[in-house]
């Protein structure tokens, strides 16, 4: 009576099993989800609106301090 064929025999050049499988898939996780965190902090640190700055008093803006003494020609 023949011997059944085990997988190995069915299957000869099977790969080898490569190690560090699961290392390696959970760093690129933690890498990614770094760089997902990342990136919402970065763009919602800027979400705010800025305030310009008002000025309290109605007056105009003082004269200047000199005047230039020539005029540019064009």
């Amino acid at each position: 009576m023949p011997r059944p064929m085990t997988t190995a025999a069915a299957y000869p050049y099977q790969p080898v099993k490569e190690r560090g499988t699961l290392r390696s898939f959970l760093l690129a996780l933690v890498m990614h989800l770094l760089l997902g965190i990342v990136l919402y902090y970065g763009v919602h640190w800027q979400s705010s609106t800025p305030v310009a700055p008002k000025r309290s008093s109605g007056k105009k803006f003082p004269p200047p301090r000199h005047r230039p003494r020539h005029r540019l020609r064009p």
